[in-house]
């Protein structure tokens, strides 16, 4: 039999930050023993911290010296990235599931929290694993450079001459891609027990078949016993 999902709205909320690591974790919010036809509300939290860093270096002029000069003006290194898609799955086997998908647009530097509520109804008796995914989709950017100028000095006049500073940009790095996270995912247990007095019904009809299967044994055996008895006769 289907299973009837609801969905309830999301909200944000802070959590601790973990370094870009994902982090899934999947909370019943009621009871995972239920009778048929019962439902069962979880909460599925997906966490990670977008990472970001950076780091600019900077030197001094050099005093005007006779020859080439070589003047470091400016160095830098930049790492940013951020959820660009999160695919969250809900999902049993009872064999029915649902899933959302978001376009956070998180920002670098951030702890990115989501919270999804979701009821599942379960219909018939049973044991089952309730199972949360999540797959998101990371957008990095790596840069990395560096500014060199460079002058002639030449001697005049018991002075020095400079030409003016020629600056060189090199870039090292220059990179952004989009990559899949790898996926996480969490699960419990879900218990779905006949109500009391179905119970006791079933235990009615099992003695019932048991009395029935004592009389057709004993029957059995006194027919058994009387026709031996006649031809010993």
């Amino acid at each position: 039999m289907r299973h009837a999902v609801v969905a309830a709205a999301l909200c944000a909320a802070s959590a601790l930050s973990h370094a870009g690591t994902a982090y899934l974790t999947l909370t019943p919010t009621s009871p995972t023993t239920v009778a048929p036809g019962g439902t069962v509300s979880f909460t599925v939290e997906f966490n990670r911290w977008q990472e970001q860093s950076s780091s600019d270096t900077a030197g001094g002029e050099p005093s005007p010296d006779l020859g080439f000069q070589e003047w470091f003006q400016y160095g830098y290194a930049y790492f940013d990235e951020s959820l660009v898609t999160l695919d969250l799955q809900l999902a049993s086997t009872a064999g029915h599931g649902v899933s959302l998908l978001l376009t956070p647009n998180a920002v670098p530097g951030t702890d990115f929290t989501r919270l999804w509520d979701v009821t599942l109804s379960f219909a018939q008796a049973g044991h089952y694993t309730v199972q949360a995914s999540a797959l998101a989709d990371i957008f990095t950017a790596r840069r990395s450079g560096q500014t060199v100028a460079y002058r002639e000095c030449v001697g005049f006049d018991n002075s020095v001459q400079c030409t003016t500073w020629t600056p060189v940009d090199q870039v090292f790095e220059d990179t952004a891609e989009t990559l899949p996270l790898q996926a996480v995912s969490a699960a419990l247990a879900v218990q779905v027990v006949p109500e009391p007095a179905t119970a006791a019904l079933w235990l009615l009809g099992l003695a019932g078949l048991g009395r029935a299967y004592r009389r057709s044994a004993q029957a059995m055996a006194t027919g058994t016993r009387g026709a031996s008895a006649h031809i010993s006769s």
